[in-house]
C-alpha cells in the first residue's frame, strides 16, 4: 500500500492525495457499521440462549410437563422466545445485509469516482492515458485489502460478541 501510495503520489499528487484520503474514509463508514452490528448480535446469542434453556428444561422435564398439564405453557413459551429469536436475527440480518452492501458497493464507487477525476484530468491533458489506466489499476489494487479488512471487522465483531457470551 505504501508502495502504490508513492507511485500514485510522484504520477499525481491531487490524485495520490484523493486515494489516500478516500481509501480509509471508505474503510471508516465500513467500521461505523460494526457497533450497531455487535449489538444486534449481542441481543440475537441471548434469545437464541433463552431459547436453548427453554428447550432444554423441556427435554429434561418431558414426562413431567405431561404429567401435570404443562405442555400447553412449554409450548406457549417456546413459541414467545422463538419469535423473539427470529425478530433479533432479523435485526441482525439487515445491519450484515447493509455492511456486504457496502462492502461491496462503496469501493465500487470509490474507484468509479477516482477513475472519473483521472479521466477528466487525462482529457485537461494534466494525464495521459496510460496514466490514466494506471491509476484506475492502482486504485483497484488497494481495494483488495479495503475487502479484507472490511471482512476482518465483520469475523472480529462475530468473534468479539461470541467470546463474551462465552465470558
Amino acid at each position: 500500500v505504501v508502495v502504490v501510495a508513492v507511485l500514485m503520489l510522484r504520477v499525481s499528487v491531487p490524485l495520490g492525495l484523493l486515494v489516500l484520503v478516500g481509501l480509509p474514509s471508505v474503510l471508516v463508514v465500513v467500521a461505523l457499521l460494526v457497533k450497531p452490528l455487535q449489538a444486534r448480535q449481542a441481543v440475537q446469542r441471548e434469545e437464541q440462549g433463552r431459547l436453548t434453556t427453554i428447550t432444554t428444561d423441556a427435554v429434561a422435564g418431558l414426562r413431567v410437563l405431561r404429567g401435570i398439564g404443562g405442555e400447553d405453557v412449554y409450548g406457549a413459551r417456546y413459541a414467545e422466545q422463538s419469535t423473539r429469536l427470529r425478530d433479533a436475527g432479523i435485526k441482525v440480518a439487515s445491519a450484515q445485509a447493509l455492511l456486504s452492501a457496502l462492502k461491496t458497493g462503496l469501493p465500487g464507487l470509490f474507484t468509479a469516482v477516482v477513475v472519473g477525476v483521472a479521466a477528466l484530468r487525462a482529457i485537461d491533458g494534466t494525464l495521459t492515458v496510460g496514466q490514466l489506466v494506471t491509476f484506475y489499476g492502482y486504485t483497484s489494487f488497494l481495494v483488495a485489502p479495503l475487502g479484507v479488512a472490511a471482512d476482518l471487522i465483520q469475523v472480529a465483531t462475530r468473534s468479539w460478541v461470541g467470546a463474551k457470551k462465552a465470558a
